[in-house]
């Protein structure tokens, strides 16, 4: 039964960490968020008369920053679920941890991919609500499922008791 539970979150873990890194790569090569066309005009029409703003003008090219930074965090959280998800088997409610922590990464990063993908920020209120998730899956996760062994001085004045 403990193999079965641990085949199940590591391959979950593999599959997670396997994305993040897919998606971390199109991230750096392949994402390029565009500014919307009010940002970009805004200043540009401004020195632009009306004649040429007509005729000549377009509107700059401009990568968007904000989008960028917003995918750049939904990947690194969905990294640091994915290796949450490889110590849930380790814990002594690793299906608690582990289904904590994809309702945190599918709701967290799950949103954040969405707001820098379709750049609408709608998706954000997501967000704060799945880190509770999370939050609650690192206390459970810090109880390891087998107990710290004793020290061999309390061992020794155990055996002692045990003769007398």
């Amino acid at each position: 039964m403990a193999a079965a539970i641990s085949s199940v979150w590591f391959r979950l873990a593999a599959v997670s960490g396997s994305t993040a890194i897919g998606l971390g790569a199109y991230g750096a090569h392949g994402f390029k968020p565009q500014a919307s066309a009010s940002e970009l005009w805004g200043p540009h029409r401004a020195r632009c008369s009306a004649i040429h703003a007509v005729a000549i003008c377009s509107p700059p090219c401009a990568q968007d920053p904000y989008y960028a930074e917003v995918f750049r965090r939904a990947n690194s959280y969905h990294l640091i679920h994915s290796l949450l998800l490889a110590i849930a088997p380790s814990t002594r409610r690793p299906w608690l941890v582990g289904g904590l922590t994809l309702l945190g990464m599918g709701l967290f990063s799950g949103s954040c991919y969405a707001v820098a993908l379709q750049q609408d920020k709608a998706w954000a209120r997501a967000a704060p609500i799945s880190q509770a998730g999370t939050a609650a899956a690192a206390p459970a996760a810090a109880s390891p499922a087998v107990a710290p062994a004793p020290p061999a001085a309390a061992l020794a004045v155990l055996a002692r008791l045990k003769q007398e």
